[in-house]
């Protein structure tokens, strides 16, 4: 057995020196010496030595401008519109942010305000919310949901902050922002 795994070995080494070459392909031409003395280049006597075939240079392919590797991809959430205090228009935007968020994928969402001329933006990127709004930036480390019940409707407040269990009657400030209440039908 071990014969035969030898031979077939030394048959396998002996193949790539068997394979004949291709017609087609033009001998290498060797580079030219400069003639012996006595003798001119143009001499009758010199051997006529073959030209080699020109290879066309063909320009190096234009490569597409490469993207930032550490560049942060959001997932866009659309837009949450609380212009009106009594409709809340593209809550379910606002859910989208917050289950793509729960899953630790980057987001962001718009946040138009009625008391604000401008639309705030509330991204989430590398465990971190970051509000902006009239030109200021905060960051925060996550995005509380407290209840409170009043004369008997349960009250949803959505609010950014820095603190643990942070009591729903914090004002905002250093501590928290809050992003918009919400009433839910009892």
């Amino acid at each position: 057995m071990k014969k035969r795994i030898l031979g077939l070995l030394c048959l396998l080494a002996l193949l790539p020196a068997c394979t004949p070459k291709k017609p087609d392909t033009p001998a290498p031409v060797p580079p030219s010496s400069p003639a012996p003395s006595g003798t001119s280049p143009e001499s009758p006597t010199a051997p006529e030595q073959p030209q080699a075939p020109e290879i066309p240079v063909q320009p190096a392919p234009s490569q597409p401008a490469k993207s930032d590797p550490n560049a942060i991809q959001f997932f866009d959430c659309g837009t949450l519109d609380l212009s009106d205090p009594d409709t809340i228009i593209g809550r379910e935007n606002f859910e989208e942010f917050l289950n793509v968020t729960g899953s630790g994928t980057a987001a962001s969402i718009q946040i138009t305000h009625e008391s604000e001329d401008s639309t705030a933006t509330l991204t989430f990127a590398d465990g971190v919310y970051t509000f902006q709004a009239s030109g200021k930036e905060s960051t925060w480390k996550q995005l509380q949901i407290t209840e409170s019940v009043t004369s008997g409707q349960i009250r949803q407040t959505f609010r950014l902050t820095n603190t643990q269990d942070l009591p729903a009657d914090t004002p905002d400030g250093t501590k928290a922002i809050t992003l918009f209440h919400e009433t839910i039908e009892s």
